[in-house]
């Protein structure tokens, strides 16, 4: 998998699915996204997008330059937790 990469200002699409251990997808309890910019500063971002069952996704726009970590979480209807993680890094534009 490459690293994706991204420059200053950009919305980064952030996307995740749930499914269940059948392989189907289903719609968390709750879903919440985490962020962590370059500075450490972490951030639970709000306005999550369902896009269908189980399918989520936000924007996010790369304001500093660096290393950007997110984390997705889900809480399932029998009590399962699911989760998804990754990074992206951010460079600074030329212009």
């Amino acid at each position: 998998m490459s690293t994706k990469r991204y420059k200053v200002g950009q919305n980064v699409r952030l996307q995740t699915e749930f499914r269940d251990d059948t392989g189907a997808l289903y719609n968390p309890t709750t879903t919440t996204l985490k962020t962590e910019d370059p500075a450490g500063i972490e951030v639970s971002q709000a306005s999550i997008v369902n896009d269908s069952t189980g399918v989520f996704h936000k924007d996010v726009e790369a304001t500093l330059p660096g290393t950007w970590q997110w984390r997705w979480l889900g809480d399932g209807p029998s009590g399962q937790k699911a989760s998804d993680e990754g990074f992206y890094i951010v460079s600074r534009s030329p212009f």
